[in-house]
């Protein structure tokens, strides 16, 4: 189970990046601090899950 959802994670990103870069001209990237994202308890297992 856990070999498929990493296979389907691998193929999802390329896949979002590439219609990301078709469809927009502009692509903006936020850099987000996960670590102290990760002390909030009550976000963290959804932000582990998210594979970020």
């Amino acid at each position: 189970m856990f070999a498929r959802v990493f296979d389907r994670r691998r193929d999802h990103l390329p896949n979002v990046t590439t219609l990301l870069v078709r469809d927009n001209r502009v692509v903006v990237i936020e850099d987000l601090n996960g670590r102290g994202m990760l002390g909030n308890h009550t976000l963290a297992r959804a932000i582990s899950d998210a594979a970020w």
